[in-house]
């Protein structure tokens, strides 16, 4: 995958949503996926902003690669209209006319001509990640786990779920970042982890080992795409730091 590709799936999404009223958050809401309408407004702002920076990712590989900026830059401009916050309260027709055949041409383009550089995950092995990430998280509630352990996987639960509920939009970069926290939190509170871990009874054990396990899988779905030819290494170290914070962790 590249950004533009990201980006053209974006776009026909938006040409494809039939609306002729109200507000473009209504419209974010629907095609972004976003749940809760409650913090609906405030999530859309985090998914736009990262449709943002993979508009300035695209432009920069664009210029890396010395491809004249007036092939593009226009077109990109005007993206960087439509994903920018304020756009959130303007009227949905206003904002998907500009998403012209000119812009989504040139993303077509620009997706050929860069090619595949990052691979994909695929949709089988996100769809169960993410379904094992909502069966720990829904365990971690029940649990008896010390409240050190709780706050630990809770935290990097929540920050895998996000990273890959952002994959369509940024690619597997949120991810690598996501597993290298749980490799360098394990590193930096190994002692911590391990002492709170004595206690911890056989269903919790389970839990954690379960956890660990997440952690691997979602190392060998990043690694599987191939963008990183070092971080494969440095990712692979998550579960280890896991194994190695906690003892009894195989």
């Amino acid at each position: 995958m590249n950004p533009a590709q990201r980006l053209s799936a974006i776009c026909s999404s938006i040409q494809s949503f039939k609306s002729n009223q109200g507000r473009t958050l209504q419209a974010w809401i629907f095609i972004l996926k976003i749940d809760d309408r409650i913090t609906g407004e405030k999530e859309a702002g985090r998914v736009l902003s990262q449709l943002h920076d993979q508009v300035g990712l695209l432009r920069d590989l664009l210029a890396e690669r010395a491809v004249p900026e007036s092939l593009y830059s226009s077109q990109l401009s005007t993206l960087d209209a439509v994903f920018g916050i304020t756009s959130v309260n303007a009227a949905w027709p206003a904002t998907q006319s500009r998403v012209t055949p000119e812009v989504r041409m040139v993303l077509k383009w620009a997706d050929w001509y860069l090619g595949d550089l990052d691979g994909s995950i695929p949709d089988a092995d996100r769809e169960a990640i993410a379904e094992e990430i909502a069966d720990l998280e829904a365990a971690l509630n029940s649990s008896d786990l010390s409240p050190a352990l709780f706050r630990f996987m809770q935290q990097h639960l929540q920050r895998l779920k996000e990273a890959f509920s952002a994959y369509d939009i940024s690619g597997s970069e949120p991810l690598e970042r996501a597993l290298d926290n749980v490799r360098g939190d394990c590193e930096r509170r190994s002692d911590a982890l391990s002492s709170d871990a004595e206690g911890t009874s056989d269903a919790g054990r389970s839990l954690m080992q379960r956890f660990k396990n997440l952690v691997d899988r979602s190392t060998e779905a990043v690694n599987s795409t191939g963008k990183f030819a070092d971080s494969g290494m440095k990712i692979a170290a998550a579960g280890a730091a896991i194994a190695k914070a906690i003892g009894w962790i195989s």
